[in-house]
């Protein structure tokens, strides 16, 4: 799998052409489920497995993303029944900002971060022991 270091990748890329590309990019649980494929082939399943989520859950996203264009099917594996379906993204991905859905960067770091932000708070309210305020 490439890493996720700028620059580093040297393999096929896929530049994002369509907000809708780009904003299943921006959604943190389509990218979850759309990297077990990335620079790899695999079945609808075997990437359920991969991620722990339900075959048809999986199955919803695969759909999305193969009618944007973000996922190809690259070959059928031959069984006893209907084939299995072989599923591929390139290992690179660029997505230019202007198709993104945020108005700018501290936009898109905003709406990224605020489930960690919301877990940190609950934590701390946790470790204080009740619903203070914060000190300073």
């Amino acid at each position: 799998m490439p890493q996720p270091i700028l620059g580093s990748y040297s393999g096929e890329w896929l530049t994002l052409t369509t907000p809708e590309q780009a904003r299943l990019l921006s959604d943190p649980a389509a990218v979850r489920h759309l990297y077990p494929f990335i620079g790899r082939t695999l079945s609808t399943s075997e990437a359920a497995r991969e991620i722990g989520v339900s075959t048809e859950r999986m199955m919803y996203r695969v759909k999305q993303f193969l009618a944007v264009g973000l996922l190809e099917q690259v070959s059928e594996r031959r069984r006893q029944g209907r084939p299995v379906r072989l599923y591929r993204t390139p290992g690179g991905l660029r997505v230019p900002f202007a198709l993104t859905p945020f108005e700018d960067l501290e936009a898109q770091l905003r709406t990224q971060t605020a489930p960690y932000e919301r877990l940190r708070r609950r934590g701390w309210r946790v470790d204080c022991g009740g619903w203070r305020t914060r000190p300073g």
